[in-house]
């Protein structure tokens, strides 16, 4: 018998290792270069093996864009319980989430994905849309300026995603404050 018929399959550590493979691919050498084969050579599994867990590249991208709303998703949730009932509320949780650590070869591939996927740029637009008209719904007249406080905080995630600005935390911090505060004195 051959080892494979011998070693202990784990198909949930193997579909997150292929799934993390693929994302560091797309961020090492870009989008065009995410490829079955690279994906199952690098994660040392066969493309059989792949296959098994996603069809084709389609199917792995769309995985991928799951993968990652799995991620940011509980993220929002959490920052979102912990603010008290206010007009304020949604941009507060955004805000905090931006300045969240994350793992930064996730955002590099969420900002990319979105750059490079219609449909993966019509969830996360459709998402955004969600709270604008959640917000304009509880507080026409703060809308646009929480609007405002989502983009300052998109900036700062933007420039630290694609590697313009880094910030020591004692300044992400400084920042974050300053942008709640803001967003508090509306």
């Amino acid at each position: 018998m051959s080892e494979a018929h011998h070693r202990s399959k784990q198909p949930d550590q193997v579909r997150s290792q292929l799934l993390r493979v693929a994302i560091e691919l797309i961020v090492s050498e870009g989008y065009g270069s995410l490829t079955l084969d690279k994906v199952a050579r690098r994660a040392g599994v066969s493309k059989g093996g792949l296959q098994y867990h996603f069809s084709s590249k389609a199917v792995l991208l769309r995985g991928i864009c799951e993968s990652l709303k799995e991620m940011f998703e509980p993220m929002f949730n959490e920052a979102l319980a912990q603010e008290p009932e206010s007009p304020k509320r949604l941009t507060r949780a955004y805000i905090r989430v931006c300045f969240a650590e994350i793992d930064p070869l996730c955002t590099k591939a969420m900002f990319l994905l979105t750059l490079a996927l219609p449909e993966f740029a019509q969830e996360q637009s459709e998402w955004m849309q969600n709270l604008i008209d959640q917000d304009t719904a509880r507080a026409p007249d703060l809308a646009q300026m929480l609007l405002l406080c989502r983009f300052a905080a998109d900036g700062l995630w933007l420039a630290e995603t694609s590697g313009v600005l880094r910030f020591d935390e004692a300044t992400r911090t400084a920042l974050q404050s300053r942008l709640l505060a803001f967003t508090d004195s509306l």
